[in-house]
């Protein structure tokens, strides 16, 4: 497992370390909470379907502390192409998490085309207008501003500000 680490405020989850295709162990995901009910989600190698498994309980759990449904800001850039049985389950646990989301954005790298089409294809197979991924922060912030409150958005653009 990963340490627990704190970053501004609020606290990482542990998540699972392994080694994949381009080297050694490092954590397949890392989920922040701790600015109201934005729940931060980077996504760095995502092999196998019990990955997805972990982030969706690690969202869970986050979530079950909120009193009103998550809003959450996922930053895929850096993950790799995925197999069928991870595109399943990620479509699969997040259906099940629809109910508990009033808005997830995912932001993309236009340099990861078949990232972008396999998440596209799982996005669509989750069934939630209130998901919606985008290649540029400014539309992303755009998009979450309704549902974000000052301080939330405040904790979005100083994300969005560290985005290369």
């Amino acid at each position: 497992m990963g340490s627990i680490e704190a970053l501004g405020g609020a606290v990482a989850a542990p998540v699972p370390m392994f080694a994949g295709p381009s080297g050694p162990a490092r954590p397949s995901f890392v989920v922040t909470s701790g600015t109201g009910r934005l729940l931060e989600v980077r996504a760095l190698e995502v092999f196998r379907p019990g990955d997805v498994f972990c982030l969706a309980g690690e969202l869970s759990e986050r979530a079950q502390g909120l009193t009103a449904p998550a809003v959450i800001f996922a930053d895929y850039r850096a993950a790799p192409p995925f197999s069928q049985a991870v595109a399943d389950e990620w479509s699969r646990v997040m259906r099940a998490f629809n109910s508990r989301v009033a808005g997830s954005a995912v932001l993309l790298s236009p340099d990861n085309e078949t990232f972008n089409l396999q998440f596209a294809r799982v996005m669509r197979c989750a069934g939630s207008a209130s998901r919606r991924s985008f290649l540029d922060g400014g539309e992303l912030r755009d998009w979450l501003r309704d549902l974000l409150t000052d301080v939330e958005i405040g904790r979005l653009d100083h994300l969005l500000e560290r985005i290369p």
